[in-house]
């Protein structure tokens, strides 16, 4: 786990925020104000697309180039997996970029962030569980 530390110590926060953010999903309340829901989702998007980068420069080089061809197939599917993830996260993030966008679609906003926000702590619970061990295999 020393190898991994860094990244799992990233998704604490990143889990703290997405269940802040769900506790405000609720579509009356968001028509009339959205702002605790838009400044966690800025929140929320800040430090994941962070901890994305830190995997991107830091973690996959070395999984994605190791000798093992299982421990490389294993790496790539994440790495290709987390692509769409990453994208729809970034897609809604600019589409709900305002109040009043949240404001008037609250339903669609709550509908999408439930759905991104499921991909996000699965994906995260998938790292801890399958592509860290794998990592760690590999550090001395």
């Amino acid at each position: 786990m020393r190898g991994t530390i860094r990244y799992r110590e990233q998704h604490a926060p990143i889990i703290r925020l997405a269940r802040d953010l769900e506790r405000h999903l609720i579509g009356d309340e968001l028509a009339k104000d959205a702002s605790a829901a838009r400044q966690l989702l800025s929140l929320l998007s800040g430090k994941l697309f962070v901890h994305l980068a830190v995997e991107d420069r830091l973690l996959y080089p070395g999984i994605l180039h190791c000798e093992d061809p299982a421990v490389r197939a294993a790496s790539q599917r994440f790495l290709q997996e987390m692509g769409p993830i990453s994208q729809a996260f970034k897609s809604d993030s600019i589409r709900w970029g305002t109040q009043g966008a949240i404001q008037s679609r609250p339903d669609a906003f709550v509908a999408e962030t439930k759905q991104i926000l499921a991909a996000v702590e699965e994906r995260i619970r998938r790292e801890n569980r399958a592509l860290y061990p794998l990592f760690e295999k590999l550090s001395p």
